[in-house]
């Protein structure tokens, strides 16, 4: 049978003559042989090496033992300079702090002047350019650097707490209380040291590295070492929520998990105002809602004004559109004067017929049964009153003047009655006005009139029935326009607009009456149900509107929105030592870097607190566990590893590594 074979020696038997030598079968043998070819090689090489590489590797290792002999005499040294270190290491570690923050004014104002204005250096690498001087060796490679963290560390808390046992005898009250601190429990803050050194180094690699200032890194790095929380079983979590928390403000993400962190721990009820929040509907389509007043939260109403403080050139436009957006609903409900003439002209048009045709054909009224009806008025007990008396003589004296031969035209008696509805209303001027008091005895007067008009003028009483009928509408506008009348007069808003007062809204409705043309309209007779229904939508809205200043409310202070800044994150990993004075001076040098992500969260909370259905989304963004400190967390997991003060002065001599590191 026939065969191929290729260019690299590989030869593959063919299932028959025909086969082309291109076939697909023959094709995939070849790549098949060809990598079992090149596995087969690479195994044979690697062999090789592992048996050259032995004899190498043993020769390494004596190599290493004979090198660790010689150099017993180095690490002598070496721990003499370790020694000599860490108990200098309290004076070193203020004086490196104190350096570094006046070398990075000094690099600001050269940036700003161009004027070199020289550098201090640092006491601890005076300190160790002296040793090596004296001849001790210094570390070199990692290994060894390494290895010098807990030697100068075990040294430098020993010389601190041995230090203040002594000072602490005799002390005033607050010197004794940091003098005790520094004395309690040297094994924990230790321990606290050794790991907070290479956290400090990490720190100042860092930031020198994204700043390109080694005074930045050194600053950032004893910052970093001193907030390293201190032992316990959650300190690898500690460390990467610490290290999250300083790199948060730098993404979107992180901005908007720390802005909805810091408004669910300021919302008292957070499932009822997120609730609120999305169920939450406008006053109109286009009228803004804020989150404060749409989330009836007391918690996040106190964010309003301080928030809203801090970029007012967001805040005013909202506030102005959603008045705007309150006069507009208000104008809607109370309508205009025009619409108020249409109403009364088609009441008028519909009307007029009625009536004239009913008086068209009525006999003369004769007057007796009316003057009979005003006479018993005044025989009774009230007619003994002087208002009621002077107003049934004054309308029984202009019937008797109206009629002829005891009758009077229906027309003429029905203008009386006018008359008497303007004296119930109190239109009438002077003395008369009194005649109002008199109300209930004129209405029996004019309920007299009508029924005698009736009994000779079919028609009329249907015509008082579709009047009184067209009437309610008007009786509404009227209302509502006098509503309107009192709750805008005189309060322009920043465009100029009217500005729909809460206060006397809320009176009015509560009060339930207005008075239109002298009558007393009841609100809860008078409207109907969408217009009362309008109303409380639009006093509800103003309340809202207004939820930051309500009663009862306390504005948050601005400490509150502070924590968004540069302190907040590094109090993060202070927990309760955030409000430190020394710790928020030494952090403030990098405020520079953290100024655009700072800007940033504050646009994104106004933002969350000007629109309810952002704030209803950051709410649901945070989640309680992530909205506690995760300090103050772990103190309430673990009490007993945080009892005392003084396991974090380890850590504060640890961060002395970090210089001499370097």
């Amino acid at each position: 049978m026939a065969s191929i074979e290729t260019k690299d020696g590989i030869v593959v038997e063919k299932l028959s003559d025909d086969e082309a030598n291109d076939s697909q079968r023959l094709r995939d043998e070849v790549a098949r042989m060809r990598a079992e070819r090149e596995a087969a090689a690479t195994a044979e090489t690697q062999a090789s090496d592992d048996a050259q590489g032995a004899p190498n590797f043993l020769q390494r290792v004596v190599d290493t033992a004979k090198a660790d002999i010689a150099d017993v005499p180095r690490q002598l040294g070496l721990t003499g300079r370790y020694i000599a270190e860490g108990v200098a290491a309290p004076v070193t570690m203020l004086g490196d702090a104190t350096n570094a923050l006046i070398n990075l004014g000094a690099s600001g104002a050269e940036r700003a002047t161009g004027v070199d204005l020289g550098r201090l250096q640092m006491p601890s690498q005076v300190l160790s350019q002296g040793l090596t001087g004296a001849g001790l060796p210094q570390p070199e490679g990692l290994l060894e650097n390494i290895a010098a963290v807990p030697a100068r560390v075990l040294a430098g808390t020993g010389g601190m707490v041995k230090a203040a046992q002594i000072a602490g005898k005799g002390l005033e009250a607050t010197p004794k209380m940091l003098a005790d601190a520094l004395a309690m429990r040297p094994g924990s803050q230790a321990v606290a040291g050794n790991i907070a050194a290479p956290v400090a180094m990490g720190a100042d690699a860092a930031v020198t590295s994204i700043t390109g200032s080694p005074v930045a890194g050194d600053v950032a790095g004893m910052i970093a070492g001193v907030a390293t929380p201190a032992p316990s079983t959650t300190m690898a979590g500690s460390i990467a929520s610490g290290t999250r928390s300083a790199l948060q403000p730098f993404s979107r993400g992180g901005r908007e998990q720390i802005v909805a962190n810091l408004l669910r721990r300021q919302t008292a009820n957070p499932g009822q105002a997120i609730r609120n929040l999305e169920q939450a509907q406008p006053l109109a389509p286009d009228a803004p809602q804020t989150t404060a007043g749409a989330s009836r939260d007391p918690g996040l109403a106190s964010m309003e004004v301080p928030v809203t403080a801090l970029d007012n050139a967001a805040a005013a436009p909202v506030r102005t559109q959603r008045q705007t957006a309150q006069t507009r609903e208000m104008d809607s409900i109370a309508k205009s004067d025009a619409d108020l003439e249409r109403l009364i002209a088609a009441r008028e048009a519909k009307t007029t017929t009625l009536r004239e045709e009913s008086f068209d054909n009525a006999a003369p009224v004769q007057i007796k049964t009316v003057l009979d009806d005003i006479d018993a008025q005044l025989a009774a007990p009230q007619g003994a009153r002087k208002t009621v008396r002077d107003a049934l003589a004054r309308f029984r004296s202009d019937i008797e003047a109206a009629s002829v031969d005891g009758a009077i035209d229906a027309r003429r008696l029905y203008e009386i009655r006018k008359d008497v509805d303007l004296a119930m209303r109190g239109q009438f001027k002077g003395d008369d006005s009194n005649f109002r008091l008199a109300r209930g005895e004129l209405a029996d007067v004019k309920n007299s009139i009508d029924s005698n008009i009736e009994a000779v003028a079919p028609g009329y009483q249907n015509y008082l029935r579709r009047y009184s009928r067209l009437s309610k509408p008007i009786d509404q506008l009227k209302a509502l326009q006098e509503i309107q009348r009192r709750t805008t007069m005189g309060q322009p808003d920043a465009a100029q607009g009217d500005v729909v007062n809460a206060n006397q809204l809320r009176r009015i409705i509560r009060n339930n009456t207005v008075k239109i043309e002298g009558r007393d309209i009841k609100l809860s007779d008078t409207l109907s149900a969408v217009q009362k229904r309008r109303l409380n939508r639009l006093l509800d809205d103003l309340e809202q509107a207004r939820a930051g200043t309500a009663p009862g409310i306390r504005p948050a202070g601005s400490d509150t929105v502070s924590k968004l800044s540069t302190m907040n994150l590094i109090g993060r990993m202070f927990g309760s030592g955030f409000d430190n004075p020394a710790v928020r001076t030494a952090a403030r040098p990098l405020d520079f870097l953290y100024r655009l992500p700072d800007q940033a969260m504050q646009d994104l909370l106004v933002a969350s607190m000007l629109d309810a259905k952002l704030g209803a989304i950051m709410l649901r963004k945070a989640s309680p566990e992530n909205s506690k400190n995760f300090a103050e967390r772990t103190r309430e997991m673990f009490p007993e590893l945080f009892a005392s003060p003084g396991v974090q002065v380890g850590a504060t001599v640890g961060t002395q590594g970090n210089q001499n590191a370097r």
